[in-house]
């Protein structure tokens, strides 16, 4: 597996009030209100830049006491979603900062009626691409609110008869990707320079909007954690404090021993996180009572909640989703190793893909270290099918904030033993002919090209098990990991 180990393995708005949404008025859990912009992510590996001595055991050892109390946190809960066909109208389990997803949408329309079979209908819809929808009668409700979330990426929903008035005051939010304007009386509507940037269209109905958001979040759930690791040899003893905290866990996640109540404990989080999403509570239950560790691939390749929960929490770094996700982690890496060793010896050199966007400066990271190893720290979905795999690279196209890339990756599964495999057989979609890779797989840059359309291309090779580099990084990364069991590396 990866971390060099073969065997283991997201304009201020000032206010002395809370803002309201739906109803419910929202704090954050020490009472305050947050509301700052300028804390915009910046990349979607980690939330912090710092950078640790690959020696200091005392700074590794305080950052995994963390873990512990991640694991075991109560959080706040005081924001409400729109909730539909629901009887009782319970809130939905999130923290107004700490909506579980990346991609949150947001309906603005002053005649929106709750109880309306249409509206019903269409939030119903809009759930199956995320389940953060979130609907608004009046304007300074809805600005509080995209003011809070400026880690994620928001599509706004707006009705014609307010663009005028609401699109000059939200325009400018960085959060703000898509604007899609529902304009059933088809009325001449005059787009300023400035909007025609973020607004996606005019749309005579609702569906319309459905097909075009669905196509336009294609690209969002391909976000994966990267690690660019230094190739400067004066910089060998550094390493971003996020991929060794990382690589850390995973090392004590996969030797944990787990009984059947992890299986209920996560499924009991997921229903809070999807509390009024019929389709997902379904699969929940499914997963509950259906659930083998040989059905791991299986689960995991379906559109469904493990797979976003997952990429999301590994992205986010959420202690409690990766704890509570522990024992799927492990299986689905355990079913890897078994399914790597029966298909070695039939294996040859393959070229495979790997299409979706980047982040601008994550993007720079890789230009500037071709030479240099790269760690996915994920479990990486590839395809030796480069149409399909560029169909995830072009949906990026269109989003200012991110460059779409194509990864190639030559494989020779004769010179490492990280397990990958060809699980097309077991994919809940057979036609995409995925190779998924265990976490932290770790590639060197060769080469970063532009290709005659838009997007570029981003050459890797799989590191050999002999590979200088590879070798020195383990050795540093075992004697941080050091001795003693995992609890005890737990804190």
């Amino acid at each position: 597996m990866g971390c060099g180990s073969s065997e283991v393995a997201a304009v201020t708005h000032s206010t002395a009030s809370p803002p309201i949404v739906n109803g419910q008025s929202k704090q954050a859990s020490d009472g305050s209100f947050e509301s700052d912009p300028n804390k915009r992510r910046t990349s979607t590996t980690s939330h912090t830049s710092k950078k640790i001595r690959m020696n200091s055991a005392t700074s590794i050892n305080s950052t995994t006491k963390r873990v512990a109390s991640a694991s075991s946190r109560t959080t706040t809960t005081d924001l409400k979603s729109s909730t539909v066909g629901k009887k009782s109208r319970t809130p939905s389990l999130v923290l107004y900062d700490d909506v579980n997803y990346d991609l949150v949408i947001v309906w603005v329309d002053p005649h929106i009626i709750d109880s309306e079979k249409t509206y019903v209908n269409s939030i119903t819809k809009f759930r199956r691409i995320t389940d953060a929808v979130f609907t608004f009668n009046e304007f300074d409700q809805c600005i509080h609110f995209l003011d809070g979330i400026y880690e994620k990426t928001a599509f706004l929903i707006v009705s014609d008869s307010v663009v005028e008035q609401f699109l000059p005051l939200v325009i400018g939010k960085p959060q703000l990707d898509f604007i899609y304007i529902l304009n059933q009386t088809k009325r001449k509507i005059e787009l300023v320079n400035e909007w025609t940037k973020k607004v996606k269209g005019l749309f005579d109905d609702i569906e319309q909007i459905f097909k075009t958001i669905t196509t336009d979040s294609n690209h969002i759930d391909s976000w994966i954690s990267m690690s660019i690791l230094p190739k400067n040899e004066n910089e060998a003893n550094e390493l971003n404090s996020s991929f060794m905290y990382m690589c850390l866990l995973t090392e004590i996640l996969l030797k944990m021993q787990y009984d059947y109540k992890a299986r209920n404990t996560l499924s009991e989080l997921c229903r809070g996180r999807y509390l009024d999403n019929e389709e997902e509570l379904n699969l929940i239950n499914e997963f509950e009572q259906k659930y083998k560790s040989q059905s791991a691939v299986y689960w995991y390749t379906r559109d469904c909640f493990l797979y976003k929960m997952m990429n999301f929490a590994l992205r986010t770094q959420d202690m409690e989703i990766i704890m509570k996700m522990g024992f799927f982690i492990r299986d689905l890496h355990e079913q890897l190793v078994i399914m790597h060793k029966n298909q070695v010896d039939q294996q040859k050199e393959v070229l495979i893909f790997r299409g979706q966007g980047i982040l601008l400066n994550e993007f720079d990271k890789i230009r500037k270290n071709i030479g240099g190893l790269m760690s996915f720290n994920v479990f990486l979905s590839t395809s030796t099918d480069i149409e399909i795999s560029l169909n995830f690279a072009q949906g990026a196209e269109n989003d200012p904030k991110l460059v779409p890339v194509l990864f190639r990756m030559r494989i020779d599964p004769t010179k490492s033993s990280v397990p990958f495999a060809d699980v097309t057989k077991l994919s809940s979609f057979t036609h995409e002919k995925e190779t998924l890779f265990s976490m932290h797989t770790i590639f060197r840059i060769v080469d970063v090209r532009r290709n005659e359309g838009q997007y570029w291309n981003i050459i890797l090779s799989l590191t050999s098990d002999t590979d200088p580099e590879l070798m020195k990084l383990t050795d540093h990364l075992r004697q941080e990991i050091g001795g003693g069991s995992h609890l005890q590396q737990l804190g």
